[in-house]
């Protein structure tokens, strides 16, 4: 089908204009995630097909098993200093401990000490215990500068946090070239000699999209005039401290590079959960696990117990903590398995949908509907392939910019084709309805060849009985719906009911006298004649609305609603409504119409003579409708004689 009637230019302005206004809007980037969740969960990277890859990470968690050997959670900071010390002599990469430590140890002697002594004026005595175990905070600030360990900070923009922390620039003063758009007002920090016997201190904030999804996370946010490292960079920077920028948008750390956006974002490949290498601390502590196994290993510290750790959804559809979510950013830059998504690649398939538009326009309008066809799933067939392909190796194309744009304008020409469908249809109807009322008006005219008043006598009938069925369908007089559908079909098809007497001989049709009874029962066929020239119709169009109502019309428009008519002596509403209404009109015409053998009676004796038929020869609704438009009737009648 072409889209002729629809100049094809026009198409391409509105396909233009929605489409600069989805790049101006966040809905393309909202699907795009869910296709990039689509491409996660069903695509693994080549480099790392069945998980062959030795992970790099290994975390330990405080978790219900250590909780519940060691006691409620948070534990003397000694049980932790411990656990980096064992740790720590078996020579991990590094140590990121992801737990805050923002205030003083409460359970430390010297601070349960100092609390009797403050408030209690009581001056506790601690004997027997070693002075080097009195201050917790002091055990866990040597652990931490004997090992490499990394800290965690959280940042925000809000005055429940801190606004000044100690923050060690040596790591920092490399970044400061790095390009970001997070920038933070206010930071939580720990206490600050824990900060500074750190081997430093990274933040520990993620990216949550909207629908409440973790698929990227910053790699770097700026606090006053200093870049700080991610909780994950910040780790891996103890580890090598030599960090490159090549571009804008680019980075080399430890012999790999990859790509972060203008954000500073990485997009994640999250691991199956098997991936991840966990150990209980309390396995640790007790000496129940081979301790050789964090030889070299970048190790992370952190809480899996429900109300002490933050799990969030990721893209392949389960939860992690936030050490699990650090542990997917180190593999995936140690492994090479940082997702680039090209911001330009938005652009670009914008672009190319619309170029694509233009031509499928083209092409439908040339009325190349197979082509069309033919391009348009070869474009989505082709684009997945490449899509899927570049996927695994790292690069997501942003194919929800060319795809949902594209389904757009086939979209679009769907309403112009059905626009357009719509509008032959109703001029294939009109043509063919003009035809129908050519093919009637040549049977009418045979009936006037015969006899010139009943010729006459067909035009005025549908004229009456159309204004006489607007009148029940305005004011609801009638049981039964009438239709515009239906009022177009009695309209047309009313001059069809003496299309019988083309088949009553001249000798009787037009005897200038009284007709004898012998006559008279000739005449009496023409309903049953008519009947069957339609019904010869209807064989061929059985379901023909139009068939049925002159059908209906032609062989009972001589019943009378009393029972005492012909030709079947039908009564009531058992004659159907279309026959009903040609009772009347064909009378009333008759009454007023001079014929050979009589002379034509005045409009109100007509009348007077309809009304006192009320309830016998005529349907008395159809009687009252009928006085209320007599005088249209006499218009009609004036207008056709």
């Amino acid at each position: 089908m072409k889209i002729k009637h629809s100049k094809p230019y026009i198409i391409i302005i509105i396909t233009m204009m929605i489409y600069a206004w989805l790049y101006q809007t966040h809905y393309l980037e909202i699907v795009d995630h869910k296709v990039y969740d689509f491409f996660t969960k069903r695509y693994d990277f080549k480099k790392d097909e069945k998980n062959k890859i030795e992970p790099s990470v290994v975390i330990v968690e405080i978790d219900k098993k250590s909780i519940d050997s060691l006691g409620q959670w948070p534990w003397p900071r000694i049980i932790t200093a411990n656990l980096i010390e064992k740790i720590h002599k078996v020579h991990p990469a590094v140590i990121g401990v992801n737990i805050m430590f923002r205030h003083p140890d409460k359970s430390s002697p010297v601070t349960i000490s100092k609390f009797y002594q403050n408030y209690l004026n009581y001056n506790l005595k601690i004997s027997g215990l070693d002075k080097k175990f009195f201050d917790n905070d002091k055990i866990l600030t040597q652990a931490l500068k004997n090992s490499k360990s990394v800290l965690p900070i959280l940042f925000g923009n809000t005055d429940q946090l801190l606004k000044n922390c100690t923050l060690k620039s040596t790591l920092t003063s490399a970044l400061k070239d790095t390009s970001t758009l997070y920038s933070a007002s206010s930071i939580l920090c720990n206490m600050k000699e824990f900060q500074n016997a750190a081997c430093a201190v990274g933040f520990i904030n993620t990216t949550i999209d909207s629908d409440d999804i973790v698929r990227k996370t910053p790699l770097f946010i700026k606090y006053k005039d200093t870049i700080v490292p991610s909780f994950a960079l910040a780790t891996l920077l103890c580890v090598d401290k030599k960090i490159e920028f090549p571009s804008k948008n680019s980075i080399s750390l430890l012999g790999h590079d990859f790509k972060i956006n203008d954000a500073s974002e990485v997009s994640l490949y999250f691991y199956k959960p098997s991936r991840y290498k966990h150990v209980s601390a309390i396995d640790i502590l007790d000496g129940s696990v081979f301790m050789q196994m964090f030889t070299g290993k970048i190790v992370l510290i952190g809480t899996s117990v429900i109300g002490a750790t933050n799990e969030h959804m990721v893209a392949k559809g389960y939860m992690l903590s936030g050490t699990d979510i650090s542990a997917t950013v180190i593999e995936n830059i140690l492994n090479d398995h940082i997702i680039w998504q090209p911001n330009f690649m938005k652009s670009i398939n914008l672009l190319i949908a619309f170029l694509i538009s233009i031509i499928m326009t083209l092409l439908l309008y040339k009325n190349k509907n197979y082509l069309f066809a033919f391009l348009y799933l070869s474009i989505f067939v082709v684009s997945f392939v490449i899509v899927v392909i570049t996927f695994q190796y790292g690069i997501y194309l942003r194919p929800t910019y060319l795809w949902v744009p594209i389904l757009i304008h086939l979209g679009l020409l769907s309403l112009v084709l059905f626009y357009v469908y719509n509008k032959e249809k109703k001029l294939y109807y009109e043509e063919l309805s003009n035809s129908h009322a050519a093919a009637l008006e040549s049977m009418v005219l045979v009936a006037g060849i015969k006899d010139f008043e009943t010729g006459a006598h067909l035009k005025r009938t549908k004229e009456y009985i159309k204004i006489l069925a607007q009148y029940l369908q305005k004011h609801d007089m009638n049981k039964e719906d009438i239709s515009e559908y239906f009022l177009e079909n009695i309209y047309h098809s009313a001059p069809l009911h003496d299309i019988g007497k083309v088949g009553i001989p001249d000798a009787v049709l037009q005897k200038p006298g009284k007709l004898t009874d012998q006559e008279f029962a000739i005449m009496k066929k023409h309903p049953k004649l008519g009947m069957e020239i339609i019904s010869d119709a209807m064989k061929s169009y059985p379901k023909n609305n139009f068939l049925k109502t002159a059908y209906n019309i032609t062989y009972y428009h001589h019943e009378k609603w009393d029972g005492s008519g012909y030709p079947l002596g039908l009564k009531g509403e058992k004659i159907p409504l279309e026959a009903r209404l040609m009772a009347l009109v064909d009378v009333y015409d008759a009454l007023i119409s001079r014929r050979c053998y009589k002379d034509a009676f005045t409009f109100e004796d007509a009348e007077r003579i309809i009304i006192s038929q009320s309830g016998k020869h005529f349907d008395p609704i159809i009687v009252d409708a009928f006085i209320m438009v007599k005088d249209g009737f006499r218009d009609i009648a004036l207008r056709h004689h």
